[in-house]
């Protein structure tokens, strides 16, 4: 009867990481306060819903900063499945040792191939980002004689 006074976040977001894999999207906030009553018979707020969402989702995908260290090996090996690739990683290293992200430039090869078929404007555009992640996504657009739209984009903290 009286749950809602021993759930915690973390508690709730265990709960319910066996419903959902990681092809899904996740569970949504709204989704979660009614599964919780539903089953466990227990009400939450909506800030408890969204941060167990955050729990699920973690636990299903993993941890978003702890995926920075896999970068290099996806830069290497998209040079590789795409020959003529260029990539750049710029990161700072702090007193610890540690390494901080700032950005990350790709071209892709195709992409620098095709680029003699494009109309000579470009377009570049760029959005603030806000949230959990700052910075900066730059994109840019070209137009191909078949009046199609390429865009190539770009992120930095």
């Amino acid at each position: 009867m009286n749950y809602n006074k021993y759930a915690s976040y973390k508690f709730l977001g265990e709960v319910v990481k066996s419903r959902y894999s990681s092809t899904q999207g996740g569970p949504r906030a709204v989704d979660l306060q009614q599964l919780l009553l539903n089953d466990l018979n227990v009400r939450i707020s909506y800030s408890t819903a969204w941060r167990a969402k955050d729990v699920v989702v973690e636990n299903v995908r993993g941890d978003d900063i702890k995926s920075y260290r896999f970068l290099p090996t996806y830069l290497y090996l998209l040079k590789l499945a795409n020959p003529g690739t260029i990539t750049h990683l710029h990161s700072t290293h702090e007193a610890d040792g540690k390494h901080h992200f700032k950005y990350v430039f790709v071209s892709l090869g195709a992409c620098i191939n095709g680029v003699k078929y494009m109309r000579k404007v470009t377009i570049v555009d760029g959005k603030h980002l806000v949230g959990r992640y700052k910075g900066c996504l730059l994109i840019t657009c070209a137009q191909d004689g078949r009046e199609n739209l390429v865009e190539a984009s770009t992120a930095k903290s």
